[in-house]
Protein backbone atom coordinates (compact mmCIF):
# COMPACT_ATOMS: atom_id res chain seq x y z
CA UNK A 1 0.00 0.00 0.00
CA UNK A 2 3.07 2.55 0.63
CA UNK A 3 4.91 1.71 -2.21
CA UNK A 4 1.43 2.27 -4.56
CA UNK A 5 0.86 5.75 -2.07
CA UNK A 6 4.52 6.86 -3.21
CA UNK A 7 3.64 5.48 -6.87
CA UNK A 8 0.90 8.19 -6.80
CA UNK A 9 2.71 10.71 -5.10
CA UNK A 10 5.42 10.64 -7.72
CA UNK A 11 3.03 10.18 -10.84
CA UNK A 12 1.30 13.03 -9.64
CA UNK A 13 4.24 15.19 -9.27
CA UNK A 14 5.21 14.11 -12.71
CA UNK A 15 1.59 14.78 -13.96
CA UNK A 16 2.04 18.37 -12.80
CA UNK A 17 5.50 18.69 -14.25
CA UNK A 18 4.58 17.83 -17.74
CA UNK A 19 1.32 19.85 -18.00
CA UNK A 20 2.93 22.76 -17.17
CA UNK A 21 6.14 21.80 -19.21
CA UNK A 22 4.06 22.75 -22.50
CA UNK A 23 1.88 25.43 -21.30
CA UNK A 24 3.20 27.57 -24.07
CA UNK A 25 2.25 25.11 -26.22
CA UNK A 26 -0.96 27.04 -27.32
CA UNK A 27 0.90 29.80 -28.56
CA UNK A 28 1.82 27.26 -31.59
CA UNK A 29 -2.32 26.49 -31.90
CA UNK A 30 -5.20 25.36 -29.52
CA UNK A 31 -2.88 22.12 -28.75
CA UNK A 32 -2.16 24.04 -25.02
CA UNK A 33 -6.14 24.67 -24.52
CA UNK A 34 -6.20 20.59 -25.44
CA UNK A 35 -3.91 19.72 -23.14
CA UNK A 36 -5.10 21.73 -19.88
CA UNK A 37 -8.82 20.54 -20.89
CA UNK A 38 -7.55 16.83 -20.59
CA UNK A 39 -5.44 17.17 -18.28
CA UNK A 40 -7.03 19.25 -15.61
CA UNK A 41 -7.43 16.28 -13.56
CA UNK A 42 -3.95 15.62 -11.83
CA UNK A 43 -5.32 13.01 -9.47
CA UNK A 44 -6.80 11.03 -12.22
CA UNK A 45 -3.53 11.00 -14.47
CA UNK A 46 -1.30 10.26 -11.41
CA UNK A 47 -3.73 7.15 -10.87
CA UNK A 48 -3.50 6.48 -14.71
CA UNK A 49 0.43 6.74 -14.46
CA UNK A 50 0.93 4.75 -11.47
CA UNK A 51 -0.91 1.63 -13.04
CA UNK A 52 1.38 2.31 -16.34
CA UNK A 53 4.28 1.99 -14.54
CA UNK A 54 3.22 -0.92 -12.42
CA UNK A 55 2.50 -2.30 -16.18
CA UNK A 56 6.26 -1.07 -17.32
CA UNK A 57 4.51 -1.47 -20.81
CA UNK A 58 8.03 -0.51 -23.12
CA UNK A 59 8.99 -0.38 -26.49
CA UNK A 60 12.27 -0.05 -28.60
CA UNK A 61 13.06 3.34 -30.03
CA UNK A 62 16.03 4.39 -32.61
CA UNK A 63 16.80 8.18 -32.85
CA UNK A 64 18.99 9.49 -34.39
CA UNK A 65 22.21 8.11 -34.58
CA UNK A 66 21.57 6.99 -31.37
CA UNK A 67 20.10 3.15 -31.16
CA UNK A 68 20.17 0.26 -28.67
CA UNK A 69 17.86 -1.04 -25.96
CA UNK A 70 16.21 2.90 -25.14
CA UNK A 71 12.60 2.85 -23.65
CA UNK A 72 9.35 4.63 -24.20
CA UNK A 73 5.76 4.16 -22.28
CA UNK A 74 3.11 4.03 -23.99
CA UNK A 75 -0.52 3.98 -22.68
CA UNK A 76 -3.92 5.97 -22.74
CA UNK A 77 -4.46 7.88 -20.46
CA UNK A 78 -7.48 10.27 -20.56
CA UNK A 79 -7.96 9.55 -24.09
CA UNK A 80 -4.45 10.73 -25.38
CA UNK A 81 -1.73 8.34 -26.36
CA UNK A 82 1.50 9.30 -23.88
CA UNK A 83 4.42 9.09 -26.35
CA UNK A 84 7.97 11.02 -27.38
CA UNK A 85 7.61 13.86 -30.51
CA UNK A 86 9.57 15.30 -32.73
CA UNK A 87 11.62 18.40 -32.36
CA UNK A 88 10.15 21.74 -31.60
CA UNK A 89 10.00 24.02 -35.12
CA UNK A 90 11.26 27.59 -34.44
CA UNK A 91 14.18 29.74 -35.46
CA UNK A 92 16.81 27.70 -34.39
CA UNK A 93 19.88 26.84 -36.01
CA UNK A 94 20.16 23.08 -37.08
CA UNK A 95 22.67 22.42 -33.47
CA UNK A 96 19.60 24.02 -31.34
CA UNK A 97 17.07 21.60 -33.20
CA UNK A 98 19.81 18.48 -32.09
CA UNK A 99 20.34 19.78 -29.00
CA UNK A 100 16.41 19.56 -28.26
CA UNK A 101 15.77 17.14 -25.24
CA UNK A 102 13.70 15.00 -26.17
CA UNK A 103 11.22 13.72 -22.79
CA UNK A 104 10.20 10.24 -21.80
CA UNK A 105 6.47 11.37 -21.99
CA UNK A 106 4.32 13.77 -23.69
CA UNK A 107 0.99 14.13 -25.03
CA UNK A 108 0.78 13.49 -28.88
CA UNK A 109 0.01 16.31 -30.75
CA UNK A 110 1.15 18.75 -28.31
CA UNK A 111 4.62 20.18 -29.30
CA UNK A 112 7.21 20.88 -27.06
CA UNK A 113 7.52 24.82 -26.01
CA UNK A 114 11.17 25.64 -27.82
CA UNK A 115 14.06 26.09 -25.54
CA UNK A 116 15.54 29.61 -26.77
CA UNK A 117 19.26 30.07 -26.29
CA UNK A 118 21.03 33.49 -24.80
CA UNK A 119 24.46 32.83 -25.10
CA UNK A 120 26.07 32.90 -28.37
CA UNK A 121 28.52 30.06 -27.76
CA UNK A 122 26.42 27.61 -26.48
CA UNK A 123 22.67 26.41 -28.56
CA UNK A 124 20.81 24.86 -26.23
CA UNK A 125 20.17 26.11 -22.64
CA UNK A 126 22.10 23.62 -20.88
CA UNK A 127 22.45 23.92 -17.24
CA UNK A 128 25.53 22.56 -14.70
CA UNK A 129 24.96 21.67 -10.99
CA UNK A 130 28.37 21.76 -9.45
CA UNK A 131 28.25 19.02 -6.12
CA UNK A 132 30.68 21.41 -3.59
CA UNK A 133 30.06 19.30 0.09
CA UNK A 134 32.67 17.40 1.69
CA UNK A 135 34.13 16.48 5.19
CA UNK A 136 37.34 17.44 4.96
CA UNK A 137 39.30 15.17 5.98
CA UNK A 138 41.17 13.40 3.54
CA UNK A 139 43.51 16.30 3.75
CA UNK A 140 44.12 17.57 7.24
CA UNK A 141 45.68 19.10 8.25
CA UNK A 142 45.10 21.75 4.90
CA UNK A 143 41.75 20.76 4.87
CA UNK A 144 39.59 20.97 7.58
CA UNK A 145 35.18 20.31 7.90
CA UNK A 146 34.65 24.01 6.73
CA UNK A 147 37.14 23.76 4.16
CA UNK A 148 37.26 20.52 2.41
CA UNK A 149 39.50 19.52 -1.02
CA UNK A 150 37.60 21.94 -3.20
CA UNK A 151 38.34 24.73 -1.30
CA UNK A 152 41.81 23.79 -1.29
CA UNK A 153 44.22 25.38 -3.60
CA UNK A 154 46.36 22.14 -4.16
CA UNK A 155 47.59 22.57 -7.87
CA UNK A 156 47.51 26.53 -8.70
CA UNK A 157 46.41 29.72 -6.81
CA UNK A 158 42.71 28.78 -7.46
CA UNK A 159 40.29 26.91 -5.18
CA UNK A 160 39.24 23.44 -6.98
CA UNK A 161 36.13 24.91 -7.30
CA UNK A 162 37.43 27.70 -9.00
CA UNK A 163 38.91 25.96 -11.43
CA UNK A 164 35.47 23.82 -11.74
CA UNK A 165 33.67 26.76 -12.92
CA UNK A 166 36.49 28.05 -14.68
CA UNK A 167 36.75 25.13 -17.02
CA UNK A 168 33.29 25.38 -18.20
CA UNK A 169 34.36 28.98 -20.10
CA UNK A 170 31.79 30.08 -22.04
CA UNK A 171 29.88 26.47 -22.77
CA UNK A 172 27.97 27.63 -19.50
CA UNK A 173 26.90 31.37 -18.43
CA UNK A 174 27.26 32.43 -14.51
CA UNK A 175 23.86 32.61 -14.21
CA UNK A 176 22.88 28.60 -15.64
CA UNK A 177 25.83 27.54 -12.87
CA UNK A 178 24.51 26.27 -9.71
CA UNK A 179 26.78 25.63 -6.83
CA UNK A 180 25.24 22.78 -3.97
CA UNK A 181 27.09 22.71 -0.49
CA UNK A 182 26.18 23.09 3.05
CA UNK A 183 25.68 25.41 6.12
CA UNK A 184 29.45 24.70 7.50
CA UNK A 185 31.32 25.41 4.20
CA UNK A 186 28.24 28.44 2.71
CA UNK A 187 31.10 31.07 3.35
CA UNK A 188 33.96 30.06 2.03
CA UNK A 189 31.75 28.76 -1.32
CA UNK A 190 29.95 31.64 -1.79
CA UNK A 191 33.60 33.69 -1.56
CA UNK A 192 35.19 31.44 -3.93
CA UNK A 193 32.16 31.13 -6.30
CA UNK A 194 31.77 35.56 -6.49
CA UNK A 195 31.42 35.39 -10.45
CA UNK A 196 28.29 33.50 -9.95
CA UNK A 197 25.01 34.82 -8.84
CA UNK A 198 24.08 34.70 -5.03
CA UNK A 199 20.94 32.86 -6.10
CA UNK A 200 23.01 30.15 -7.27
CA UNK A 201 24.58 28.87 -4.35
CA UNK A 202 22.34 26.78 -2.19
CA UNK A 203 23.57 25.48 0.79
CA UNK A 204 21.55 22.44 2.10
CA UNK A 205 20.33 22.06 5.72
CA UNK A 206 21.08 18.73 6.44
CA UNK A 207 23.63 16.37 4.95
CA UNK A 208 22.04 13.86 3.40
CA UNK A 209 23.33 11.99 -0.16
CA UNK A 210 23.79 12.75 -3.82
CA UNK A 211 20.25 10.94 -4.70
CA UNK A 212 18.27 14.22 -2.60
CA UNK A 213 21.37 16.72 -3.48
CA UNK A 214 20.59 15.62 -6.94
CA UNK A 215 16.92 15.86 -6.76
CA UNK A 216 17.36 19.83 -5.13
CA UNK A 217 19.75 20.56 -8.27
CA UNK A 218 16.80 19.29 -10.58
CA UNK A 219 14.22 21.62 -8.88
CA UNK A 220 16.28 24.27 -9.52
CA UNK A 221 16.93 24.05 -12.79
CA UNK A 222 12.70 23.16 -13.13
CA UNK A 223 11.93 25.97 -11.92
CA UNK A 224 14.31 27.93 -14.73
CA UNK A 225 13.62 26.10 -16.96
CA UNK A 226 11.05 22.53 -17.89
CA UNK A 227 13.18 21.52 -20.74
CA UNK A 228 16.95 22.05 -19.96
CA UNK A 229 19.50 20.29 -20.42
CA UNK A 230 21.44 19.69 -16.88
CA UNK A 231 24.62 18.31 -16.12
CA UNK A 232 25.85 17.41 -12.78
CA UNK A 233 29.61 17.70 -12.09
CA UNK A 234 32.02 16.81 -8.57
CA UNK A 235 33.76 20.47 -7.25
CA UNK A 236 37.14 18.32 -6.48
CA UNK A 237 38.46 16.51 -10.06
CA UNK A 238 41.33 18.02 -11.22
CA UNK A 239 40.68 17.89 -15.42
CA UNK A 240 44.07 20.10 -16.98
CA UNK A 241 42.47 19.42 -20.70
CA UNK A 242 39.46 21.97 -20.65
CA UNK A 243 39.18 22.24 -24.29
CA UNK A 244 38.07 18.09 -24.31
CA UNK A 245 36.04 18.36 -21.33
CA UNK A 246 34.28 20.96 -22.73
CA UNK A 247 33.66 19.01 -25.83
CA UNK A 248 32.52 16.34 -24.42
CA UNK A 249 30.41 17.94 -22.47
CA UNK A 250 28.57 19.59 -25.24
CA UNK A 251 28.57 15.91 -27.05
CA UNK A 252 26.96 14.50 -23.95
CA UNK A 253 24.37 17.09 -23.72
CA UNK A 254 23.20 16.79 -27.75
CA UNK A 255 23.14 12.59 -26.70
CA UNK A 256 20.77 13.46 -23.62
CA UNK A 257 18.85 15.72 -25.51
CA UNK A 258 18.64 13.27 -28.65
CA UNK A 259 17.92 10.31 -27.07
CA UNK A 260 16.16 10.89 -23.59
CA UNK A 261 18.68 8.77 -21.67
CA UNK A 262 20.24 9.56 -18.43
CA UNK A 263 24.00 9.79 -19.49
CA UNK A 264 27.40 8.95 -17.68
CA UNK A 265 30.45 10.06 -18.32
CA UNK A 266 33.24 7.45 -18.08
CA UNK A 267 37.26 7.37 -17.89
CA UNK A 268 39.16 4.82 -19.17
CA UNK A 269 41.07 2.86 -16.44
CA UNK A 270 44.68 3.21 -15.87
CA UNK A 271 45.30 0.81 -13.57
CA UNK A 272 42.85 -1.38 -11.66
CA UNK A 273 41.51 0.96 -8.96
CA UNK A 274 39.78 -0.96 -6.38
CA UNK A 275 38.99 2.57 -4.97
CA UNK A 276 36.44 3.63 -7.60
CA UNK A 277 33.24 2.33 -8.65
CA UNK A 278 32.76 1.06 -12.11
CA UNK A 279 30.88 0.86 -15.58
CA UNK A 280 30.33 -2.10 -17.59
CA UNK A 281 29.83 -0.70 -21.08
CA UNK A 282 27.55 -2.39 -23.84
CA UNK A 283 27.15 -1.94 -27.35
CA UNK A 284 28.65 1.05 -29.20
CA UNK A 285 25.60 3.46 -29.23
CA UNK A 286 26.82 5.76 -31.97
CA UNK A 287 28.94 6.63 -35.01
CA UNK A 288 32.12 9.03 -34.64
CA UNK A 289 33.71 10.81 -31.84
CA UNK A 290 33.45 11.15 -28.99
CA UNK A 291 32.48 6.95 -28.25
CA UNK A 292 28.93 7.09 -26.85
CA UNK A 293 28.05 3.34 -25.68
CA UNK A 294 25.43 1.42 -23.82
CA UNK A 295 25.69 1.18 -20.12
CA UNK A 296 24.76 -2.72 -19.33
CA UNK A 297 25.42 -2.68 -15.59
CA UNK A 298 26.97 -0.17 -12.83
CA UNK A 299 29.35 -2.69 -10.52
CA UNK A 300 30.26 -1.60 -6.87
CA UNK A 301 33.67 -1.07 -5.63
CA UNK A 302 35.60 -4.47 -6.39
CA UNK A 303 38.73 -6.01 -4.57
CA UNK A 304 41.65 -5.95 -6.09
CA UNK A 305 41.35 -9.75 -7.96
CA UNK A 306 37.98 -7.92 -9.45
CA UNK A 307 39.33 -4.56 -10.38
CA UNK A 308 42.14 -6.36 -12.45
CA UNK A 309 39.36 -8.96 -14.28
CA UNK A 310 37.87 -5.46 -15.30
CA UNK A 311 40.88 -3.93 -16.54
CA UNK A 312 42.15 -6.94 -18.61
CA UNK A 313 38.49 -7.31 -20.13
CA UNK A 314 38.46 -4.02 -21.62
CA UNK A 315 35.12 -2.51 -21.75
CA UNK A 316 35.32 -1.42 -18.27
CA UNK A 317 35.09 2.39 -17.24
CA UNK A 318 35.87 4.13 -14.04
CA UNK A 319 32.59 6.02 -12.74
CA UNK A 320 33.22 9.62 -12.14
CA UNK A 321 30.23 10.55 -11.10
CA UNK A 322 29.59 13.05 -13.77
CA UNK A 323 26.20 12.55 -15.23
CA UNK A 324 24.26 14.73 -18.44
CA UNK A 325 20.17 14.62 -18.63
CA UNK A 326 17.34 16.20 -19.70
CA UNK A 327 14.97 17.70 -17.28
CA UNK A 328 11.97 15.38 -18.33
CA UNK A 329 14.18 12.44 -18.71
CA UNK A 330 14.95 12.85 -15.27
CA UNK A 331 11.95 13.67 -14.07
CA UNK A 332 10.16 10.59 -15.43
CA UNK A 333 13.19 8.20 -13.58
CA UNK A 334 12.25 10.09 -10.30
CA UNK A 335 8.99 9.85 -11.09
CA UNK A 336 9.29 5.55 -11.71
CA UNK A 337 12.42 4.72 -9.36
CA UNK A 338 11.49 7.74 -6.39
CA UNK A 339 8.64 9.19 -6.01
CA UNK A 340 9.28 10.77 -2.45
CA UNK A 341 11.97 12.90 -4.18
CA UNK A 342 10.23 13.69 -7.77
CA UNK A 343 7.17 14.77 -5.34
CA UNK A 344 9.68 16.84 -3.43
CA UNK A 345 11.07 18.45 -6.94
CA UNK A 346 7.12 19.05 -8.07
CA UNK A 347 6.70 21.06 -4.66
CA UNK A 348 9.84 23.11 -5.02
CA UNK A 349 8.58 24.16 -9.04
CA UNK A 350 5.80 26.20 -7.21
CA UNK A 351 7.04 27.15 -3.83
CA UNK A 352 6.44 30.64 -2.82
CA UNK A 353 9.62 30.58 -0.11
CA UNK A 354 12.36 27.95 -1.52
CA UNK A 355 14.64 28.68 1.33
CA UNK A 356 11.26 27.54 3.86
CA UNK A 357 10.40 24.29 1.89
CA UNK A 358 14.21 23.50 1.82
CA UNK A 359 13.99 23.52 5.63
CA UNK A 360 10.97 21.98 6.50
CA UNK A 361 11.60 18.82 3.31
CA UNK A 362 15.26 18.52 2.66
CA UNK A 363 16.58 17.04 5.93
CA UNK A 364 13.79 13.81 5.72
CA UNK A 365 14.50 13.12 2.30
CA UNK A 366 15.97 9.13 1.95
CA UNK A 367 19.51 9.19 2.68
CA UNK A 368 20.51 7.66 -1.16
CA UNK A 369 22.59 7.60 -3.54
CA UNK A 370 21.71 8.45 -6.85
CA UNK A 371 23.73 5.51 -8.62
CA UNK A 372 21.62 3.07 -6.71
CA UNK A 373 18.12 5.22 -6.59
CA UNK A 374 18.39 6.10 -10.36
CA UNK A 375 21.46 5.54 -12.21
CA UNK A 376 21.16 1.42 -12.14
CA UNK A 377 17.51 1.32 -11.97
CA UNK A 378 17.25 3.65 -15.47
CA UNK A 379 15.08 2.60 -18.39
CA UNK A 380 17.61 3.64 -20.38
CA UNK A 381 21.58 4.95 -19.49
CA UNK A 382 24.42 5.82 -21.95
CA UNK A 383 28.26 6.31 -21.32
CA UNK A 384 30.30 9.00 -23.02
CA UNK A 385 33.89 7.94 -22.83
CA UNK A 386 35.75 10.51 -21.39
CA UNK A 387 38.54 11.85 -23.98
CA UNK A 388 39.86 14.22 -21.11
CA UNK A 389 42.58 13.29 -18.64
CA UNK A 390 40.77 12.95 -15.37
CA UNK A 391 42.07 12.31 -11.26
CA UNK A 392 40.19 12.37 -8.48
CA UNK A 393 42.81 13.20 -6.52
CA UNK A 394 41.45 11.15 -3.23
CA UNK A 395 44.58 11.24 -1.20
CA UNK A 396 47.83 12.84 -0.21
CA UNK A 397 49.44 10.38 -2.57
CA UNK A 398 47.52 11.37 -5.72
CA UNK A 399 48.42 14.52 -5.32
CA UNK A 400 52.25 13.83 -4.77
CA UNK A 401 52.60 13.21 -8.68
CA UNK A 402 51.80 17.11 -9.09
CA UNK A 403 54.23 18.59 -6.98
CA UNK A 404 57.98 19.39 -7.78
CA UNK A 405 59.74 16.72 -7.83
CA UNK A 406 63.18 16.26 -6.19
CA UNK A 407 66.06 14.28 -5.40
CA UNK A 408 65.60 10.73 -4.02
CA UNK A 409 62.07 11.17 -5.32
CA UNK A 410 60.81 13.37 -3.15
CA UNK A 411 57.96 15.66 -3.70
CA UNK A 412 57.08 19.38 -2.38
CA UNK A 413 55.21 22.49 -3.18
CA UNK A 414 57.78 24.57 -1.28
CA UNK A 415 61.73 24.19 -0.56
CA UNK A 416 63.02 21.17 0.64
CA UNK A 417 66.53 20.15 1.39
CA UNK A 418 67.34 16.36 2.32
CA UNK A 419 69.45 14.02 3.29
CA UNK A 420 69.24 10.15 2.97
CA UNK A 421 65.88 10.70 2.45
CA UNK A 422 63.56 9.28 -0.10
CA UNK A 423 60.29 9.00 -1.50
CA UNK A 424 58.52 11.92 1.36
CA UNK A 425 55.72 13.84 0.36
CA UNK A 426 55.75 17.08 1.59
CA UNK A 427 53.67 20.15 1.85
CA UNK A 428 53.53 23.81 3.44
CA UNK A 429 50.82 25.99 3.46
CA UNK A 430 52.93 28.36 4.58
CA UNK A 431 55.63 27.35 1.98
CA UNK A 432 58.25 27.09 5.03
CA UNK A 433 61.26 25.78 3.66
CA UNK A 434 61.29 22.23 5.34
CA UNK A 435 64.39 19.65 5.98
CA UNK A 436 64.49 15.70 6.05
CA UNK A 437 67.12 13.34 7.17
CA UNK A 438 67.19 10.29 7.19
CA UNK A 439 63.67 9.71 6.89
CA UNK A 440 61.58 7.46 3.92
CA UNK A 441 58.27 7.01 2.89
CA UNK A 442 56.97 9.91 4.80
CA UNK A 443 53.74 12.50 4.55
CA UNK A 444 54.71 15.62 5.99
CA UNK A 445 51.93 18.29 5.98
CA UNK A 446 52.33 21.61 7.60
CA UNK A 447 49.48 24.11 8.40
CA UNK A 448 50.84 26.45 10.79
CA UNK A 449 48.51 25.47 13.45
CA UNK A 450 48.62 21.82 12.76
CA UNK A 451 51.77 19.59 11.72
CA UNK A 452 50.97 15.97 10.56
CA UNK A 453 53.59 12.90 10.05
CA UNK A 454 52.52 9.69 9.26
CA UNK A 455 54.02 6.54 7.02
CA UNK A 456 52.49 6.85 3.00
CA UNK A 457 50.96 3.92 3.81
CA UNK A 458 48.68 5.36 6.44
CA UNK A 459 47.12 8.29 4.05
CA UNK A 460 43.76 6.51 3.96
CA UNK A 461 43.56 6.78 7.75
CA UNK A 462 44.28 10.14 8.25
CA UNK A 463 40.55 10.55 8.45
CA UNK A 464 40.34 8.40 11.60
CA UNK A 465 42.70 10.35 12.87
CA UNK A 466 40.74 13.52 12.66
CA UNK A 467 38.01 12.72 15.09
CA UNK A 468 40.64 12.81 17.69
CA UNK A 469 42.51 15.86 17.35
CA UNK A 470 41.41 19.06 19.07
CA UNK A 471 37.99 20.37 18.31
CA UNK A 472 38.96 23.91 17.02
CA UNK A 473 41.82 21.58 14.31
CA UNK A 474 39.18 19.50 12.91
Amino acid sequence: MTDRLEATAGAAAFAEFAVDAHTGADEQGNGGGQARNECNDTETLAGAFAELIGKKQTCTRAHGHFGGRGQRSRGKILGETVENVGHSKGSHTSFDRALQPQPPFFFRGIAPRPVKSSHPSMAHDLYVLILAGGSGERFWPYSRRARPKQLLKLFSDRTMLEETIERLGDAVPPERIFVLTNREQEAAVRAACAALPAENIVAEPAKRDTAPAVALGVGLVLRRDPQAVMAVLPADHLIKDTAAFRRDLLAGAKAAAETGALLTIGIKPTWPCPGFGYIEQGARASEGDPAIYEVKRFREKPNAALAESFLKQGNFRWNAGMFIWSIPAIMGELTKHAPELAAFVSRMRTAPDLTALLESEFPALPKISVDYAIMEKAARVLELEAGFDWDDVGSWLAVAKYLAQHEGGNAANCALTSQDASHNIVFSDGKKHIALAGVQDLIVIDTGDALLVCHRNEAENIKKLVPRVPEELQ
